[in-house]
């Protein structure tokens, strides 16, 4: 609620249900952060959106301009202190991960003071929902630096993730690898779809890969997701699948059929 209150937008409504941070459940008053707590289905204009739905008692915007940016960075590298990977035990991770998240929805914390150690294989799943603001496309962070940053971390991660599980024929590795896979393809971002489809076509072509069926079913999901049906991702990136393998273009032709 600190970052919420610090960084952004935020609004004091009055509302019939729990939403946002409840601040007194007796009169129903909750604070309601305009990034945070915004439907994913919503408009733009989310402001009106709240003004239109519940009775609003105030609106507070603290966003970064010009003229508070020093002010803004110095808030965003205090909050970063607040979060050290070390101070946690291995129980809180997720709890470590979780504030990663929700911080994620303000700004980029690796950015402002957070260890970039904790970017690794062992925590992918983890990174890959709590950095998901950055990825999905909206009109603030669509092809921003950031995004490609973010991008580029979780194609690496997953990459070597699916090199190892596949050349050790980790059954738990490959299972965990390919639901990361799906999650990455299951974000409102068009530029997933082509490394998404080769990182499951990898499991598809590997003869010892036992859950290539389940690599199959996870790239049908993805495509309709992405509202392609796999013949139009064949017919689209099949000269770049090529390039690869030409095993992997006859594959994804089967797929597609």
């Amino acid at each position: 609620m600190l970052v919420c209150m610090s960084l952004s937008t935020y609004s004091v409504v009055k509302t019939n249900e729990p939403i946002g941070y409840v601040l007194d459940e007796k009169w129903d008053v909750s604070i309601v952060c305009h990034e945070c707590h915004k439907d994913k289905n919503s408009t733009n204009n989310y402001s009106e959106t709240i003004k239109k739905t519940y009775r609003q008692y105030c609106l507070e915007t603290n966003a970064s301009t010009l003229t508070n940016i020093s002010s803004t960075n110095g808030l965003k590298n205090l909050f970063g202190k607040f979060l050290n990977y070390q101070q946690y035990s291995d129980l809180d991770i997720s709890e470590f991960w979780a504030t990663i998240g929700e911080i994620s929805k303000h700004y980029y914390v690796f950015d402002y003071g957070v260890s970039t150690a904790v970017i690794n294989q062992q925590n992918t799943k983890y990174i890959l929902k709590a950095l998901k603001p950055f990825l999905q496309c909206t009109d603030e962070n669509e092809d921003s630096p950031t995004q490609e940053t973010v991008f580029n971390i979780c194609i690496n991660l997953l990459l070597k993730s699916t090199q190892e599980s596949l050349e050790t024929n980790d059954y738990n590795m490959q299972t965990e690898t390919l639901d990361c896979v799906k999650e990455l393809g299951l974000c409102r971002n068009g530029k997933v779809i082509l490394p998404v489809t080769k990182l499951l076509v990898y499991f598809i072509m590997q003869p010892q890969c036992s859950l290539a069926p389940k690599a199959v079913v996870y790239l049908r999901d993805v495509c309709e997701f992405q509202g392609y049906t796999p013949n139009q991702t064949y017919q689209r990136y099949k000269r770049t699948i090529a390039d690869s393998s030409s095993t992997a273009v006859s594959i994804m032709a089967k797929i597609s059929q």
